[in-house]
Order: structure tokens, then C-alpha cells, then sequence
């Protein structure tokens, strides 16, 4: 099990790295304030090559996280935990860490690390048995998820995106079916791409963690780094968009119990 939760635990960083550039690159892809604010100088080809950086780091991302070449031992990506889950022996001993429980565990991202709380059960959840049916019923519907997202169109897009860049070539690229990447495959992809990473580092891990609130720290961040320059532009001072008294409050609230970092 220890493989199976590092693997999780490499998808779970690989999703935060897509939230991540996909909350930093969409103002800087649509905010036209923030473009303005860079036409100055030698500032805009720097502000359109970053652009491209953050976009290519998504897809990097999404990428590794749907490799199919589930063949190689060393693939950190969502086939590849869906090929270890569908283990009867496996599984076995996920049942068996399921009924053992006394309580939920489950993960935040905050501004200042990761928080981590014990939560008694709710009342179903105190049976054994109903946790195992859950449990079970949760897999088979993971696995279903997975075989239908990793053949979409736009994961395709992605996957024949990132081989045209490492392929280091100037040669014309093979006749292929698949048509070049659309500018919100990547969006579109990490949006089905979430819900299918929470479940399953929940059934490799036992743990919940709360990729909303990972998006959230995220958008507060990018949020604080461009509105600098638009502070700047504008000629007036920054002030940021939470204090630490709200990031106390925050983890006060959330009822923290440990913060990992």
C-alpha cells in the first residue's frame, strides 16, 4: 500500500501544479486591464512568453496525470493507480483499513500549508459494513470514471500537444486524426480531471482532501501577484487581499489540527 499511497500522493501534487498555473494563466490570458499594464516597453513580449510558460506547464501536468503507458513502473498517473486499484489484493486491503478506521481524516489547503483534522463519523458512516459497501460501490464507479475521462477528445488534444513539443523536431509531424489543441482543453480537462484525483487519492489514501480550497488559496494568490501591477499602473499603493489575522481566523474556523508545509 505504501507504493500505491505515493503515487496518489504524486497525483494529488500534479493536480495542485494544474489548479495552480490554470488560476495564475486565465487573468493573464483574459484580463485586459492586466494586458494593457504590460504594454510598456519590452514588458509585453515577457508578459506573452510567460503566458505561454504557464499554459505549457498545465498541460504538462494534465498529462502526466492521464499517461496511459501504464506499462512502465515509474508512471505516476491516473491509469496507472485505476491498474493497481482494480488489484483483488489490493482492494482486500483497502476493505481492511476501511473497517479499522475509528474516524475521517480530512486535508485543506491554507495559505501558510496544509491542514489536517480528524472528523468523528457521521451516523452511517459508524457502521463497518456501510463502509465497506461504500467503499466498494465508490471503486467501481472510480473506475468507470476513469475508462470514460481518459478518452476524451480533448485529453487526446493535450497528449498530441506535449508529444509535437518533446519531439524536438523539425520535421512535419504524422498524418493524425486527432486535431491540435483548443485554447480551454486545458481548462476543460483539469474540471474533469479534479473530481477523479479526490476520489481516487480517497480510496488509495483514506483521506479526504479538499481541492476547493486549493483553488481558492490559489485564486487569493494570483489575485495578490497582478494586483500589483495593476496597483502599480495605476500609481497607487498595494495592499494585499488578506491579512494574517484572516489567515488565523481561517485555520481557526477550519478547525486545524496539524499543518504540514
Amino acid at each position: 500500500m505504501h507504493e500505491i499511497i505515493a503515487l496518489a500522493e504524486r497525483l494529488k501534487s500534479d493536480v495542485t501544479i494544474a489548479i495552480a498555473v490554470e488560476q495564475l494563466f486565465s487573468p493573464a490570458a483574459s484580463d485586459k486591464q492586466l494586458m494593457q499594464s504590460f504594454e510598456i516597453g519590452w514588458a509585453a513580449p515577457a508578459f506573452d512568453f510567460l503566458r505561454h510558460q504557464l499554459l505549457l506547464s498545465e498541460v504538462m501536468a494534465l498529462s502526466r496525470l492521464w499517461d496511459d503507458n501504464t506499462d512502465r513502473v515509474n508512471v505516476y498517473s491516473i491509469p496507472a493507480l485505476a491498474v493497481r486499484l482494480s488489484d483483488a489484493n489490493v482492494v482486500a486491503k483497502m476493505v481492511a483499513r476501511e473497517r479499522q478506521l475509528v474516524e475521517d481524516t480530512r486535508q485543506a489547503d491554507m495559505w501558510f500549508g496544509q491542514g489536517e483534522r480528524k472528523v468523528a463519523f457521521s451516523g452511517e458512516r459508524q457502521d463497518a459494513n456501510r463502509r465497506e459497501k461504500d467503499l466498494r460501490t465508490n471503486l467501481s464507479s472510480w473506475l468507470a470514471d476513469v475508462g470514460s475521462v481518459k478518452g476524451r477528445a480533448e485529453i487526446a488534444r493535450l497528449r498530441k500537444h506535449r508529444h509535437e513539443l518533446l519531439a524536438h523536431s523539425a520535421a512535419p509531424s504524422r498524418p493524425s486524426k486527432v486535431q491540435p489543441m483548443r485554447y480551454d482543453d486545458a481548462r476543460n480537462t483539469l474540471q474533469k480531471t479534479i473530481p477523479v484525483v479526490s476520489l481516487g487519492f480517497r480510496l488509495a489514501t483514506g483521506i479526504d482532501h479538499d481541492f476547493k480550497t486549493t483553488a481558492s488559496v490559489w485564486n487569493d494568490r494570483q489575485y495578490d501577484m497582478w494586483e500589483m501591477i495593476r496597483s502599480a499602473v495605476r500609481g497607487e499603493k498595494f495592499s494585499p487581499a488578506r491579512t494574517q489575522d484572516d489567515l488565523v481566523r481561517d485555520m481557526i474556523e477550519k478547525g486545524v489540527d496539524t499543518i504540514r508545509f
